[in-house]
């Protein structure tokens, strides 16, 4: 029993040491990091597999995103895409998705965070954007 409680706080430990930590304590994932897809066919045809929004937040010019999905054994491929629909309001509003795509056989609630950079849906007309971001609500304020 002793052997087993070592076991597992070491792994605790290892997992624990490699996520790492931004200013304000939220955890990041450097390798993650990507930019969001102007590709409306994309929007509409990319992978839909299941997961959960845990934490949604723009932080300057890019968008933070903590999900939760069912894995811990194999790939996933993750990509934030825009529809390029603008409505015509004021503020200018557009609709993005999260895509995830899971190759993942196993069903361990896995919690992941990625981070996406929001320049590419900026219109300089404009100094800020209304994002519905699907399946999240209310719209997201992106101030630039």
């Amino acid at each position: 029993m002793k052997k087993y409680f070592i076991i597992v706080f070491i792994s605790l430990g290892m997992l624990l040491s490699h996520c790492k930590k931004d200013k304000d304590g939220s955890a990041l994932n450097p390798q993650n990091e990507s930019s969001i897809i102007m590709d409306a066919m994309l929007y509409e045809n990319a992978p839909r597999d299941e997961f959960l929004f845990d934490l949604v937040e723009i932080i300057d010019d890019s968008m933070r995103i903590s999900i939760q999905y069912g894995g811990g054994c194999g790939n996933i491929e993750v990509k934030l895409i825009d529809s390029e629909t603008l409505m015509e309001s004021l503020p200018v509003q557009r609709f993005i998705r999260l895509s995830l795509r899971d190759e993942d056989p196993c069903e361990a609630l896995i919690t992941e965070y990625f981070t996406f950079d929001l320049s590419p849906v900026q219109d300089t007309s404009y100094d800020k954007i209304i994002l519905h971001l699907d399946g999240w609500e209310p719209g997201l304020v992106y101030e630039y």
